[in-house]
């Protein structure tokens, strides 16, 4: 169930994904915002990412060094993307035993739920969170045992990230240029699927279990696999983060690359 979920929301980021097409989409609840006179620190659970390399045959083969500093990169790239809002987003610190099991059960359930808003939010709503007003409620939770990663990370917020990127080889990017020429010649054009890239982050009260904002984004832009675009990355996923009472939201700084 799980894996026809997150495939199915793949699926969806795909088609908004192809080239020339960047795409990002924010779903949150309305009525949250964060306090206006207190101090904002967010646990950031350690990103989800998988990177890979796609082929000639079309099929992503996972790089373990690029997943691993990508994970690392992003980490980092979170923890600095908020600093001039005086918002503080801390890195989960390593757990053990019962601890450490219990964090990763949580992940998973987020792989479920976040492939469930993906799906039900951005592609086939549901019927019934329509509201009266035409719109569509945006109520998700992980439930109420999340409360107990607040008190092991220190925090009343939680940030849930998952991502996938497959990058072309050399050998596709070829690919794709000569089945465009040779089609081009029949009468039709047709270009292969190229790279693959689509993250989201979820932002969660720890003390309810509620999701209370969900950022989608869609581009190539932010090579994960370095220092400079992960933090690309980051900043794009967390452009739209609830703001306080009465804030202004700041000017983006990042460069698009």
């Amino acid at each position: 169930m799980v894996r026809n979920l997150l495939l199915a929301a793949g699926a969806f980021a795909l088609a908004l994904s192809m080239p020339g097409t960047g795409f990002a989409k924010t779903k949150s609840d309305a009525s949250f915002s964060f306090p206006k006179d207190e101090p904002i620190r967010i646990i950031l659970f350690r990103p989800d990412m998988e990177v890979s390399s796609l082929g000639t045959s079309g099929l992503p083969t996972p790089n373990p060094d690029w997943t691993a500093d990508a994970r690392k990169y992003l980490q980092d790239a979170f923890a600095k993307s908020q600093s001039q809002r005086a918002i503080e987003i801390v890195p989960m610190s390593e757990l053990a035993g019962d601890d450490a099991s219990y964090l990763a059960e949580y992940q998973s359930l987020f792989r479920a739920v976040g492939g469930s808003v993906m799906l039900h939010n951005y592609a086939l709503k549901l019927p019934s969170k329509k509201m009266a007003n035409g719109k569509y409620a945006f109520d998700w939770t992980l439930g109420p045992g999340v409360k107990r990663l607040g008190e092991l990370g220190g925090g009343r917020y939680g940030l849930f990230v998952f991502g996938y990127d497959a990058y072309a080889t050399s050998g596709r990017k070829a690919m794709q240029i000569f089945t465009l020429i040779a089609s081009s010649a029949m009468g039709f054009g047709m270009l292969p699927q190229g790279g693959q890239h689509y993250s989201y982050a979820s932002l969660v009260d720890l003390e309810t279990g509620n999701i209370v904002w969900f950022n989608f984004f869609a581009d190539k832009k932010g090579d994960v696999r370095t220092q400079e675009g992960a933090q690309i990355r980051a900043d794009k996923l967390l452009a739209t983060l609830p703001l306080r009472e009465g804030e202004v939201r700041p000017k983006a700084t990042t460069a698009r690359k």
